[in-house]
């Protein structure tokens, strides 16, 4: 996931997930930055052959009053968890 200026208001991106088992499958989405970044929704379920949309947002810094630069420099990290119901 990549996040383009300007980073002094929430920048949003959109995750995709896709179900191609038989079974509905749980998922949750962590990130090594959980006061950067808002997740919605982070977990819920996904019905067999279904997708779901995860909105990610990157919250904007107050006291780097936008100057803030998450680039390729940046080490932040998500994680999608799921598991076969």
């Amino acid at each position: 996931i990549s996040f383009r200026r300007p980073f002094d208001k929430v920048v949003k991106r959109t995750m995709t997930l896709t179900n191609t088992t038989a079974e509905t499958v749980a998922f949750k989405v962590r990130t090594t930055a959980p006061r950067a970044y808002c997740v919605r929704p982070n977990t819920g379920r996904i019905p067999p052959g279904a997708t779901v949309e995860v909105e990610v947002m990157l919250q904007p810094n107050p006291e780097t009053k936008g100057s803030m630069t998450r680039g390729s420099d940046c080490k932040d990290k998500f994680q999608v968890m799921s598991l076969v119901l």
